[in-house]
């Protein structure tokens, strides 16, 4: 065979179609450089491979030895088109200078499989970080050159999907180019062959054996269109039977979206088995869903639920570029919307595909005054105002349930009457920042729940009948800021100080975690009032027996950091959180005293044995191990986030690492440790990270095990 490259147009009609397909080959390629025609690309494909058939040709090697790239180069200077798949199967191998360089090279032969190589190699990249974006261009870029109208649909595809294979910039990159790419070819005049042509190439085919011709495209499955199933989702977005039609249609292209659809709508109904929560989580990974969130996942990191985009994180940058389209009506919450401008927030929120959202944060003030003016359903809002900021909730949004405010600037006062006129508010968040005078906002009988960071005013809980749950975090607490909080359950107070009867109106409450921000130490009146106390946390507030010793009911007391020899014989404390660390006896004290105790947490003293790997350490694992065993704990915790918990049988055979660490020999030694004095068969809740090297220790219990 000639081993020049043909540029001539040959008249395929004067062509004998019973010639040696030998013959034929040179005068398809011309054809093809000259018009572009798919018939007359696939059919110098079919042919090539034909030959390829007869008489086989070794592949060539993609990595980066340099006797392969000699190879590929020598193979590449024949110019012989039979070696052409086999050369760009070949070309992704190499540093990326050197795939820069065959890629460059291949462009040069125009081949009709050119495109379909720059696909593959887009498939799998050799390299995709943001240094290899020289290669990039120059592979897209040829792609383009190409003009080849086959390309477009598997180029459409590619792009669907791509962020699956490469879920970064670059990946977006990628994404955009080969749908502007698409774009580019598909709006290209379509050549056509005349109807001699069109025989010619029909007899050739028939020669060819059936391996060799081209693959018919795959058959439409009956019904509606897979676009038309979306369009269905997206006009009834709260609807979960057009998600399920689509699911079906989509499993039925082998589209593994359906299952995630599938799955989600399940798991809504139940708890799933552990085979279907593995499938979900293989098929919830980034790169899956930000393909599948397309083209929302340029404006931002979406999350899934019932297989759609249900809430977006938003980028800085990108978001614009999607405002109007049908895909945000599944979308019920914004997250970090103040990374847009005023006009682009406006733009976003005011769009009829926005109807559905439920949950927006952080909103500005300015921009919810911009908004026009019809009611929003929003559920859920974060707003950021300067305090004398004119918000007009009940107007804007009468249908909050859950309200939190960032209030700045301190130079006016916010409206006490701001809350007014939200019949549905049970969840509110204050915080107010550089401002002294804006916490005299009153709050509303119907709030539940609520937060308040910064100076609140005597009385504004007069009228909060239905409050439940506070936490308040503020320079200063004085009785006269709880007076109305009589129903009070739940209290987590930080302060600067406290008056000492300050807790004094809450005769009622059920939980309290409190802290001082510039003394540890209270006066034993502040906790007097709080006999019925069922859960106290201490956060690194120095107590003592007399603070404590009337609470009678108590039952979860975490966060001591005084001797445990101080702690009272409570008779329903059935929780302990030490924070100092104690002796193993003083465990064994600790026990006996209250015998009630089911879950204590500790950490040794440092002479005793786990931070060091003294004398004594192995006696004392073996006196803990003594005194859990003859206990009636079902969970101790030697460590923050290492937790060891009996099972059905009362074994100490769970292990949870939560949120522990492997960071050194002295977190390995811990582990060491429970495994080799405690029946430790399984581990729970643990990084992946830490998840291999725990269940070695535990699978070979001899290695790890210490001298007794």
């Amino acid at each position: 065979m000639d081993s020049k490259l043909e540029t001539h147009e040959p008249n395929l009609a004067a062509l004998a179609p019973d010639a040696p397909l030998a013959a034929l080959l040179p005068a398809l390629l011309a054809a093809w450089r000259a018009r572009r025609t798919p018939e007359i690309g696939d059919l110098a494909e079919a042919v090539t491979t034909a030959l390829l058939l007869e008489s086989p040709r070794p592949t060539l090697g993609a990595s980066r030895k340099a006797a392969e790239r000699q190879a590929w180069r020598e193979v590449e200077a024949a110019r012989d088109p039979l070696d052409f798949p086999r050369l760009v199967a070949a070309a992704r191998g190499g540093t990326q200078d050197e795939v820069k360089a065959q890629v460059v090279a291949l462009l040069a032969w125009d081949h009709p499989g050119m495109a379909r190589g720059l696909l593959a190699i887009l498939e799998s990249p050799p390299y995709a970080g943001i240094k290899s974006r020289p290669l990039i261009e120059v592979i897209l870029e040829g792609l383009r050159a190409t003009r080849d109208s086959r390309c477009v649909g598997p180029a459409r595809a590619l792009a669907k999907r791509y962020l699956t294979i490469v879920n970064s910039s670059t990946g977006g990159f990628i994404l955009d180019q080969l749908e502007g790419i698409a774009d580019f070819i598909a709006g290209l005049p379509s050549p056509e062959l005349a109807p001699s042509e069109q025989a010619f190439v029909e007899a050739v085919l028939a020669r060819l054996p059936p391996e060799a011709r081209p693959a018919p495209p795959p058959a439409e499955p009956e019904g509606p269109s897979i676009d038309a199933l979306f369009a269905l989702v997206y006009a009834s977005p709260d609807d979960d039977a057009p998600r399920l039609v689509l699911a079906d249609a989509l499993l039925l292209r082998g589209d593994e979206r359906g299952e995630l659809i599938n799955l989600q709508l399940a798991e809504k109904q139940g708890p799933l088995d552990a085979a279907a929560r593995a499938r979900l989580a293989e098929l919830s990974t980034p790169g899956r869903l930000a393909a599948w969130a397309l083209p929302l996942s340029k404006a931002g990191q979406c999350s899934f639920e019932r297989g759609f985009p249900h809430a977006i994180t938003l980028y800085s940058k990108g978001a614009s570029t999607t405002f109007g389209d049908v895909a945000w009506t599944t979308i019920r919450k914004i997250a970090e919307i103040e990374k847009l401008s005023k006009k682009a927030t406006v733009e976003l929120l005011d769009h009829p595909t926005l109807a559905g959202v439920r949950e927006i944060s952080a909103l500005s003030a300015a921009a919810l005054a911009a908004l026009d003016s019809r009611p929003r359903a929003w559920t859920g809002l974060t707003l950021l105002a300067e305090a004398g900021a004119d918000l007009r909730l009940a107007q804007r949004c009468p249908s909050l349930e859950r309200l939190a405010v960032r209030f700045s600037g301190a130079s006016e006062r916010a409206p006490e009457t701001m809350l007014e006129g939200l019949p549905r508010l049970v969840e509110l968040d204050l915080r107010y920042y550089g401002n002294d005078s804006a916490g005299r906002v009153r709050i509303p009988p119907t709030v539940r729940r609520m937060s308040s960071h910064g100076p609140v005013a005597d009385g504004v809980f007069q009228g909060a009948t239905q409050l439940r749950a506070l936490t308040f975090w503020t320079p200063e607490v004085r009785r006269g800021q709880l007076v109305g909080l009589e129903h009070l359950e739940e209290l987590d107070v930080r302060a600067g100080r406290f008056e000492p009867d300050a807790l004094a109106p809450l005769e009622g409450l059920r939980s309290l975690k409190v802290g001082l921000e510039r003394e540890r130490r209270i006066v034993p009146a502040l906790l007097a009032p709080l006999s019925k106390l069922r859960r106290l946390d201490l956060t690194y507030l120095r107590c003592e027996r007399r603070h404590v010793e009337h609470l009678a009911e108590l039952e979860e007391l975490r966060g001591w950091w005084t001797n445990v020899g101080d702690i009272p014989a409570l008779p329903r404390l059935a929780t302990f959180h030490a924070m100092l660390p104690v002796e193993v006896d003083d465990i064994a004290a600790l026990l006996e005293r209250v015998p009630s105790l089911r879950s204590v947490a500790f950490c040794f003293n440092s002479e005793s044995s786990l931070w060091f790997t003294s004398s004594r350490a192995a006696k004392a694992w073996e006196r803990l191990r003594d005194i859990v065993a003859g206990s009636t704990l079902t969970s101790f915790s030697v460590d923050e986030g290492v937790e060891l918990t009996r099972d059905d049988g009362g074994e100490w055979s769970r292990l949870s690492l939560r949120h522990a660490r492997l960071d050194g020999y002295v977190n390995l030694d811990l582990y060491r440790h429970l495994v080799a004095h405690f029946p430790v068969r399984a581990v729970v809740d643990t990084p992946d990270s830490m998840r291999a090297t725990i269940e070695a220790m535990i699978a070979k219990p001899a290695r790890t095990a210490l001298p007794r």
